[in-house]
């Protein structure tokens, strides 16, 4: 515990801060003088982010309903999966699935975000360092068809150009390139999210919208997004890169996918689901009918529920 001395000299370095760096006190405060593991890295930049809206969401984190791992063309519940879902889906919801992805060699996370909208709500994630462009292709498509008419955005950039080009062809719902400028052009023929130092100047403007409102108009119940979040630096003028040695590939999902969700629906004022619905394909073995929040998807035994 703090002794009165203590917490006195952390208030008053913050607030010395504050009037050397007006709006960017507290997180100078942190970076210098860290109170957590995670504050301990951010040595290079300032996170864009607005702290009280991540404390805010930390505060609130919630287990996942059911946690699973996806074998084949479908997903086996167990618990400890690397696949985790905080909702039931519902056909009355627009999801939309933003993938980023890595080498596959254990160097960088391929990842997986959806979130439902309208609330910009996490609905699931998934993650692995050990999975190569093309299997990870197959786990994105047994996935996103877990949800219904779930769009996917896939950042294209690096070995992200042959996981889209996998989906093209098994997979209705990509996510079509969207004009910025004007939202009366209509889309592009062009598949995939490229992330340009442009594009993620977008990505993060988004994102810092939705947490500078209060309460913030996201809802985000991982606490490894956060944690990445947390790490993720603005390094130069408009310059965005994770600390040294930090993780960075669900932030950059989560990322793909919030903005995909305006592009594809916020600025154009639509409800759910606009898209024609389409028949289930048998990939979709995974689905459980009858699911709420809350049900027991293990075993008679196991009583963890949603918190």
């Amino acid at each position: 515990s703090l002794t009165d001395g203590q917490i006195a000299f952390y208030m008053k370095a913050v607030l010395d801060a504050e009037v050397q760096n007006p709006g960017r006190g507290e997180k100078f405060v942190r970076r210098n003088y860290p109170c957590t593991e995670t504050e301990a890295f951010l040595t290079g930049g300032w996170c864009p982010f607005p702290e009280r809206a991540l404390d805010y969401l930390e505060r609130r984190i919630e287990r996942p309903v059911v946690e699973g791992e996806v074998v084949g063309e479908r997903i086996e519940w167990k618990r400890g999966g690397r696949l985790r879902i905080w909702e039931k889906p519902s056909e009355d919801t627009s999801y939309l699935l933003g993938a980023d992805v890595g080498s596959g060699v254990g160097a960088s996370q391929s990842a997986i975000e959806i979130f439902a909208y309208p609330g910009y709500r996490q609905v699931a994630e998934w993650a692995s360092e050990w999975v190569d462009s093309k299997s990870f292709a197959r786990i994105i498509r047994v996935i996103a068809s877990f949800f219904p008419n779930c769009i996917v955005a896939i950042e294209i950039n690096n070995e992200g150009i042959l996981t889209n080009a996998t989906l093209e062809s098994e997979y209705p719902f990509l996510y079509r390139w969207k004009y910025f400028s004007s939202k009366q052009q209509p889309p592009t023929k062009r598949f995939g999210w490229q992330t340009t130092q442009e594009t993620k100047s977008l990505m993060v403007s988004h994102m810092c919208t939705l947490l500078a409102q209060d309460p913030p108009e996201i809802k985000i119940r991982s606490p490894q997004l956060i944690a990445q979040m947390r790490t993720f630096q603005e390094v130069g003028e408009r310059i965005f890169r994770p600390a040294p040695d930090c993780l960075n590939d669900l932030n950059m999902a989560s990322m793909i996918a919030c903005v995909c969700i305006f592009l594809e629906y916020a600025r154009y004022g639509l409800g759910p689901v606009y898209q024609e619905k389409h028949v289930e394909p048998d990939y979709r073995a995974g689905h459980i009918d009858n699911w709420r929040p809350g049900d027991n998807l293990f075993s008679p035994l196991d009583t963890w529920t949603l918190i």
